[in-house]
């Protein structure tokens, strides 16, 4: 099978400052390759000139893009259509790119969208809500990334007719593992102290994923266990963000007695989460699924998270979830979890059995049931 993938226009795929889309597409694109599929993944690039790369026997296709957003999405698709006007596939799976279907459908058999975020630029508005409710209903199936995404896609575009099949994020087993030299490198690469318990933050630095939470969180356990750190770990607000970018939000952390490391490099992610004896998500609004959470419990380490959209979906009984917002349930569940710790409960073998559930093989397999369903009505 001849598979396209096509992701947002902001970072590379390859990215080291990448999301969870980023993380999604590679995932799939991996185990596709390895099961013999003829793979191509495109890609927005910095570099002046197109380029094209292997990578686990999947192919790259770097797009070189040299505006901004929103002007950028569609140079991205533009050139994308140019690059391949030569090639056919079988299948185009776009994520989080609802126009796709419209620049580049024509070079394939059927096409589909994983979607983990719906409400687009303009869709406020009765032309732009029609307008992209025209462009999803166009793919031969939508993938909401849990069931809460799917209801909450279901209820935005009640005019939408696209079969849904929720396929949720996924997890490589194999690189987010507990391993004890990994956390210690991860430790002294960060700046971490090595003889005090973590608590974790792993995402974008903002209000949107409840990261000014970690401050009131710093200052309690302070006091209710001294002995914690309290990291936040990412970069200011997108991810596309230079490395070494601060924000304002990251300055109040730090005078609250948070350890601020910004992006972190792909090669310290798992030591990271392996290194935290509690990894949170505090997440405020617009959180669909939660991979970070997922890679944490893969790595043996439990999570407490905001009672949120697709988070109970991704965290299932290997975690605790707070009332999004309350600073006091969110002290209370870490400071439940640490002292459970501190007197021998064992979170890890159940928080890596749950994580075992979406490993990317699994996941891949409930993508192609998706892919033959699609052709099959194309």
């Amino acid at each position: 099978m001849k598979i396209l993938h096509i992701g947002p226009s902001e970072v590379s795929v390859l990215s080291t400052r990448g999301g969870a889309v980023q993380r999604r597409i590679v995932g799939l694109a991996r185990i596709q390759a390895d099961e013999g599929h003829d793979v191509t993944v495109l890609s927005p690039s910095a570099h002046e000139e197109p380029m094209a790369g292997t990578h686990d026997d999947w192919r790259r296709v770097d797009v070189p893009l040299r505006t901004e957003r929103p002007l950028r999405d569609y140079e991205f698709l533009m050139k994308s259509r140019r690059a391949l006007a030569e090639q056919s596939f079988d299948v185009l799976h776009a994520h989080g790119v609802p126009d796709a279907h419209r620049w580049l459908g024509g070079l394939a058999a059927t096409s589909v969208q994983t979607v983990d975020f719906y409400r687009y630029r303009l869709t406020n508005r009765r032309l732009g809500h029609r307008y992209y409710t025209k462009s999803l209903n166009r793919y031969a199936s939508i993938m909401p990334v849990s069931d809460f995404c799917r209801s909450g896609l279901s209820a935005y575009y009640p005019e939408l007719t696209t079969r849904l099949d929720v396929v949720p994020n996924g997890v490589d087993p194999t690189q987010f593992v507990s391993n004890t030299a990994a956390a210690d490198a991860a430790r002294v690469a960060l700046g971490l102290p090595g003889d005090r318990r973590l608590v974790v933050y792993l995402g974008r630095v903002c209000h949107q994923k409840g990261s000014d939470l970690l401050g009131p969180l710093a200052e309690r356990l302070g006091t209710s266990h001294p002995d914690v750190t309290v990291v936040a770990a990412g970069p200011p607000e997108q991810f596309s963000a230079r490395t070494g970018a601060r924000s304002t939000l990251m300055d109040d952390l730090v005078a609250a007695g948070v350890v601020v490391t910004g992006a972190v490099h792909e090669d310290h992610l798992s030591g990271l989460l392996g290194a935290a004896d509690v990894v949170v998500l505090p997440t405020r609004a617009d959180e669909m699924f939660g991979m970070a959470a997922l890679e944490a419990l893969s790595c043996g380490t439990p999570v407490v998270a905001s009672d949120l959209g697709g988070i109970p979906e991704a965290v299932g009984s290997a975690g605790v979830v707070f009332p999004v917002g309350d600073v006091h349930a969110f002290h209370s569940s870490v400071a439940e979890v640490m002292d459970g710790l501190a007197s021998g409960d064992d979170w890890a073998e159940k928080a890596r059995a749950h994580a075992l559930g979406f490993t990317w093989a699994e996941v891949t397999r409930m993508t192609h049931a998706v892919y033959s369903v699609a052709l099959g009505s194309s």
